[in-house]
C-alpha cells in the first residue's frame, strides 16, 4: 500500500506540520516523522 509519505513528500510534510501546530499528536505519522528527523540530524553531526 502506498502512503502519502511515499507518493507526495511535500504534501506529507505540510500535513505533519499542520497536525503539530494544531496539537493533534495522535494523528502524526510518527514512524516516518522520526525517520525524517533522524536523517536531517545525520547532516549535522556533533
Amino acid at each position: 500500500m502506498t502512503t502519502r509519505y511515499d507518493s507526495e513528500l511535500y504534501g506529507w510534510t505540510q500535513e505533519q506540520a499542520d497536525l503539530l501546530r494544531s496539537g493533534r499528536l495522535a494523528e502524526l505519522d510518527t514512524k516516518n516523522l522520526l525517520a525524517e528527523i533522524e536523517s536531517i540530524a545525520a547532516f549535522y553531526p556533533e
